[in-house]
């Protein structure tokens, strides 16, 4: 019993990032300039030198909401690389790009201040916090009409306005 256990265990925590900051939001579309609820859109950054499966984890806003990322099969942040979740797939709402993932109406993210926080399962049915964002309304971080947030330095505190 304990082995087995044991090899739980192990198996669960090789399948998550470990700690805060090994997935950080490394850009954030709250402000679009053409459709409000279409252009928003976040980016997230993976730190460590392995491939992070993203199904199963969790974004959520201030507001209460909540969106568990459901892909029916892999989703993998890549090792050092990153994963763009958006509100719409159509590229010409969301600045010619096509999101890797959609997480539609769930999460809209408010224009001027709000907060952003990505969870993994802990394996228990609950979630532990691995990076959010507090942004305010333009007076420490940036808020421009149509401009994503993006971080200037990958290894620097994405929560100080100053690094975005």
């Amino acid at each position: 019993m304990l082995k087995q256990l044991l090899l739980s265990l192990f198996l669960l925590t090789s399948l998550y990032a470990q700690s805060d900051g090994d997935l950080i939001f490394s850009e954030i579309m709250s402000n679009p300039s053409g459709s409000e609820t279409a252009g928003e859109w976040v980016e997230v950054y993976n730190t460590t030198g392995s491939a992070i499966d993203f199904v199963g984890w969790q974004l959520r806003s201030n507001g209460g909401q909540s969106h568990t990322i459901a892909n029916g099969s892999a989703l993998n942040v890549p090792a050092l690389g990153f994963l763009v979740l958006g509100r719409s797939s159509d590229a010409l709402t969301n600045g010619n790009y096509t999101p890797d993932y959609v997480f539609g109406s769930s999460i809209p993210l408010n224009n001027t201040t709000d907060f952003v926080l990505i969870e993994r399962p802990d394996g228990m049915g609950g979630f532990i916090l691995i990076d959010s964002v507090g942004y305010d309304n333009g007076s420490t971080f940036p808020d421009d009409n149509g401009a994503s947030m993006t971080l200037t330095n990958f290894t620097a505190d994405n929560s100080v306005g100053s690094n975005w």
